[in-house]
């Protein structure tokens, strides 16, 4: 896959991920909710979801929810095994 702000390919892997991590990367990626109602459907506060998030993110060097959505539609890696 591509990085999406140089084109250097990159391997990307969610094996750095936890099983909960994938969970919510599956659900940034695929609603176009925001924050705050997306936590609110998953039973969670929203600044835990946001720490989440950014923990995602910076497992798979990326810097927002877009990027995340890009990385996810590049390679479609969020349908790896984490084991």
């Amino acid at each position: 896959m591509n990085c999406p702000h140089c084109g250097t390919q990159i391997e990307i892997s969610v094996k750095a991920l936890t099983p909960r991590e994938i969970e919510l990367a599956r659900y940034l990626v695929e609603s176009d909710k925001k924050f705050a109602d997306l936590a609110k459907e998953l039973g969670m506060h929203v600044n835990s979801l946001l720490n989440a998030a950014h923990f995602i993110y910076k497992k798979l060097g990326v810097n927002k929810r877009k990027e995340l959505v890009a990385l996810a539609k590049d390679g479609e890696f969020l349908n790896e095994s984490a084991a």
